[in-house]
């Protein structure tokens, strides 16, 4: 098990709060004393080849030794995959990925970690598998934004370019970073994936960028000042299809924190302002997929 110096390392290289800091080692020690040889063991078994299905049973069984040592399962789980971290920089140098790049996938487990903190209240991981996708080598981090090879789902016919659902684009994800994503922290981001994408695409072809998001609800941009970080990003996309939600349990995204009723919602931003307003007068939220093309 690694010692707590490594992981005081760790928490200064991402610059963890010191209360994250302080609470998580108060719970690993609470886990080595009552669990330390399950924890090492399930520790020992993560392997990049496990499929979605054993990540969520590794958790599950995280869950058991939680329970045990008296911790929040949150805060297990983080712990988990924090252990998990110095085997995938392994995995990640014998692909020829340098450290750097490594440090900008685990950068994802701290901005989850504070947003569990603003939900909850807990330093950790609300997420059920949502680790799975770095640990597995599958999902890969540049700049402030995540990406992963996935399949459309839908079909794109447009100047001459032809995809069916099968095809396979770059999948975007936008983390909550608590930094503004500049339109120069986008080209960056975009630039670095489409060269590490490039040798799965193949160098003389264009190559699909798309995600699914509230990001892109239409009447965002109602509310948006044309030149915003998030109108920059939102304006690349070509709209593929909207969707809506059912209900406001995913206006967690907006507010950081659990929906109930629109009075109880934090209105710090012109974006909170107007999703409570929207809410108010019951109208739906929702978002759209988006395509472009580098």
């Amino acid at each position: 098990m690694k010692t707590e110096k490594y992981f005081q390392d760790f928490f200064e290289q991402c610059d963890y709060p010191q209360e994250a800091r302080s609470s998580l080692l108060s719970a690993l020690q609470k886990v080595k004393n009552v669990a330390v040889e399950e924890f090492q063991k399930l520790v020992d078994s993560y392997d990049k080849r496990w499929v979605l299905d054993v990540f969520l049973d590794a958790e599950e069984k995280m869950y058991g030794i939680s329970q045990k040592a008296g911790i929040h399962e949150f805060e297990g789980r983080f712990l988990l995959y924090l252990h998990f971290a110095p085997k995938l920089l392994t995995y990640y140098k014998e692909s020829g990925y340098s450290e750097e790049m490594w440090k900008s996938a685990m950068n994802d487990l701290k901005y989850k970690m504070v947003k569990c903190k603003l939900m909850h209240n807990v330093w950790g991981s609300f997420l059920r598998g949502w680790f799975a996708g770095f640990f597995q080598m599958k999902r890969f981090a540049f700049g402030k934004l995540e990406f992963e090879l996935k399949e459309l789902h839908r079909t794109y016919e447009k100047n001459g370019i032809s995809l069916i659902p099968e095809s396979v684009g770059v999948y975007i994800h936008i983390p909550r970073t608590g930094e503004p994503l500049t339109k120069e922290d986008q080209d960056i981001a975009f630039a670095q994936a489409k060269a590490f994408f490039q040798l799965y695409f193949g160098r003389d072809k264009k190559i699909p960028f798309f995600t699914g998001s509230w990001l892109l609800f239409a009447k965002n941009k109602e509310y948006l000042k044309p030149n915003s970080n998030l109108m920059r990003f939102i304006e690349r996309f070509e709209i593929l299809d909207t969707f809506e939600y059912a209900d406001y349990t995913q206006t967690w995204r907006i507010f950081n924190k659990p929906f109930t009723k629109w009075e109880d919602m934090p209105q710090d931003t012109s974006l909170q302002k107007a999703y409570a307003e929207m809410i108010k007068k019951g109208e739906k939220t929702g978002g759209a997929y988006g395509i472009f093309f580098l």
